[in-house]
């Protein structure tokens, strides 16, 4: 037997058995039961264990500019820290149309979307890079304990939440604030525009100096849609000899900090 046979015989087995672990935790707890799983016997599996390349996609994901980003993402639990880009074919994770229980989609499975009318394949384009190399599912908008996922640009379905403890891998859901509160101490707007620091947090309050495009925002509170930071401009996080005996300029006060999109931060997920 091929080392490729075996893989695929393995990997079979195991979404046999994980898809009968969330049926029945689904039928033991109160989660919904999803949708009919789909044959993995007849499923179309990755000919190698890791096919999404991160090189690949680090132009489709949702990190740059002015593409949304929604409430969040979700982030994998996982002590040995071994998923990155491809951690998405690790999982099996049942879907629904609506947050209700009675209208199940399908399945994400081996890296797919599968539904009644077809299977899809994630590309990366949609999700955003979170760390180094690590991407994620964006979570676009919740109910109750129901997560709307965006899975690819013109793709977004809805999970329950007690299913995401169930997936070969454990997720969590995690909010922008939070995300922001562990990188405090480097954020940027991800927008190549000036914007304007304030002395409290409003719209209608006094200036205090115009952001620059070569900026560092040290974080310091978050209030609503705004964040109270200490801005350097230039940033010189990343400089090289000839600006080390160089200065930043310091000032503090409050930036709008996300709008219905989602946030208009972000972090340098790759560093220098």
């Amino acid at each position: 037997m091929s080392r490729l046979t075996g893989f695929r015989l393995a990997s079979q087995f195991v979404w046999l058995l994980l898809a009968f672990t969330i049926e029945s935790l689904a039928a033991d707890n109160d989660c919904p039961p999803p949708a009919a799983r789909p044959d993995a016997s007849q499923a179309t599996l990755p000919t190698q264990p890791r096919t999404l390349e991160p090189y690949s996609i680090t132009q489709t994901v949702a990190h740059y500019y002015d593409a949304p980003l929604g409430l969040g993402y979700l982030e994998v639990i996982d002590d040995d820290n071994r998923h990155y880009y491809d951690w998405m074919f690790e999982i099996a994770l049942p879907l629904w149309n609506l947050p209700d229980a009675a209208r199940p989609l399908g399945w994400l499975m081996h890296g797919q979307v599968y539904t009644d009318t077809g299977v899809a394949t994630l590309t990366g384009a949609g999700m955003v890079e979170t760390d180094y190399e690590q991407t994620s599912f964006i979570v676009w908008e919740t109910q109750a304990e129901w997560l709307q996922l965006r899975l690819h640009n013109n793709l977004r379905a809805w999970t329950h939440r007690c299913h995401l403890q169930t997936t070969r891998l454990k997720l969590e859901p995690v909010t922008w604030q939070t995300f922001f509160r562990r990188h405090a101490d480097w954020l940027h707007f991800r927008k190549p525009v000036p914007h304007i620091l304030r002395k409290s947090a409003s719209v209608e309050s006094e200036r205090v100096t115009k952001i620059g495009l070569d900026h560092k925002l040290v974080l310091l509170d978050i209030r609503g849609d705004w964040m109270e930071v200490e801005v350097e401009q230039p940033d010189l996080t990343c400089s090289g000899p000839e600006r080390d005996a160089a200065r930043p300029g310091k000032h503090r006060g409050w930036v709008q900090w996300r709008d219905e999109q989602g946030p208009w931060v972000f972090v340098y997920t790759r560093g220098c």
